[in-house]
């Protein structure tokens, strides 16, 4: 999966799993989620971090 398509995909993921609370303390539990129930959303190349990488889309979304 290429990083454009899955940074989409984890955000839309995002608005459904968050319920509209915008709480960024809860990225890391978010992230959490992903790998336990979603992990085809985590199988893009990254050379950091993924959840750093997932941290500054969702904060990028917001800042948006």
């Amino acid at each position: 999966m290429l990083q454009d398509e899955a940074r989409h995909l984890i955000i839309k993921e995002w608005k459904q799993w968050a319920d509209d609370n915008r709480n960024r303390l809860r990225i890391l539990e978010f992230f959490y989620y992903l790998q336990k129930e979603e992990p085809y959303l985590l199988e893009f190349k990254c050379s950091g971090s993924k959840y750093q990488t997932i941290h500054c889309w969702l904060l990028d979304y917001y800042d948006e």
